[in-house]
């Protein structure tokens, strides 16, 4: 879950706690030069390293990181590596006395306030929050989104609603298609219209309509194809149908097929290319998927089923599901696309 590191024998004593709070997965590093290295607990991990190279290394393999000791410890350390809220580690500070816990980065996005709460609540720390919005008691849009998995198409889209939300105390959200759960917080104005401050959408939307635009990975791609198909020819499929249902890429979550071409290469090649979910189904599954599908007696001679990808595709879903672009075909390939039951909760 996190990598906690510590400078001083108190600090130490402080990070196994927290493991034991965190779980396994959680490694304990030391620093403390003082200590006997023969004395250490066998799971705690001496660091010899420089501390800039060690943590350089958990932001290179996105390891959230827990420092116990002062700030400037930790903001010395990541210094070089920081970047953007969106794409830092979470990092979280707490000091030594275990008095208080700081998400330092990635407070929203990452969720180091999240973090930092559970570890606070644990150790009997007070949480030090310092987000605009959390301070304000504001509907933070980046926290949703990351909670509901939302894709955030503009990142400054983030800023300049979070900035009406400040200023004006309200903005307007619509959800296209997805079902709404949760409290609606006071502040967030659920509407229908064409325009709204933050668009909850799959399909495309233009720029001129939202402040922000977030994209349910809510989609999926049924493929059938020939021996042999490249990649390529795999990947025009699959564009050709995206365009057709004017939908993001973003949004779709995975390419579904019939269970004797899950080894196909191209097929294979094409998924782990756009690192794509890959779901196989046998005939019989494909052919029990309720609902209304084309048929090709010469496919169901071949394959056991009389349609391949649009049965997978809705297979993929569920068993809700809407159909968005019907089987189109071209050079031994064939696309059809599904939209599963989807939902943003508050």
């Amino acid at each position: 879950m996190a990598d906690i590191i510590s400078f001083t024998g108190k600090g130490l004593l402080l990070a196994i706690k927290i493991k034991q709070v965190l779980g396994e997965e959680s490694p304990v590093y030391t620093k403390f030069s003082e200590i006997d290295r023969n004395e250490l607990p066998e799971d705690v991990i001496y660091v010899e390293e420089k501390l800039s190279d060690w943590t350089g290394r958990r932001f290179k393999e996105h390891v959230p990181l827990i420092f116990i000791g002062a700030c400037g410890i930790a903001v010395r350390a990541v210094a070089p590596c920081v970047k953007d809220k969106f794409s830092d580690i979470p990092v979280v500070v707490v000091d030594e006395a275990g008095l208080f816990c700081i998400p330092l980065l990635s407070a929203h996005v990452g969720g180091a306030k999240k973090l930092a709460v559970t570890i606070a609540e644990a150790i009997g720390a007070t949480p030090v929050i310092t987000t605009a919005t959390d301070v304000n008691n504001l509907f933070a849009v980046d926290v949703f989104a990351a909670e509901n998995n939302l894709v955030m198409l503009d990142r400054n889209g983030v800023k300049k609603v979070s900035a009406k939300l400040l200023n004006e105390r309200e903005i307007t959200l619509k959800v296209d298609g997805g079902k709404i759960r949760g409290i609606i917080p006071k502040e967030v104005k659920i509407t229908n219209k064409k325009k709204a401050d933050v668009i909850i959408s799959p399909k495309k939307v233009d720029a001129a309509d939202c402040l922000l635009h977030l994209v349910p990975k809510a989609v999926y791609v049924g493929i059938g194809c020939k021996k042999g198909r490249s990649s390529d020819d795999i990947r025009r499929m699959f564009n050709e149908v995206v365009e057709q249902g004017n939908i993001e890429k973003t949004a779709v979550l995975g390419a579904a097929t019939i269970d004797v071409k899950e080894h196909e290469p191209g097929l294979r090649e094409f998924v782990r290319e756009e690192e794509l979910s890959f779901q196989t189904f046998p005939a019989e599954v494909l052919g029990n998927v309720a609902g209304e599908f084309s048929a090709s007696d010469f496919v169901k001679k071949t394959v056991g089923v009389a349609n391949v990808c649009e049965r997978a595709a809705a297979a993929a879903c569920g068993k809700k599901y809407k159909i968005l672009v019907p089987k189109i075909a071209e050079n031994g390939v064939t696309a059809a696309m599904a939209l599963k039951d989807w939902s943003v909760r508050f």
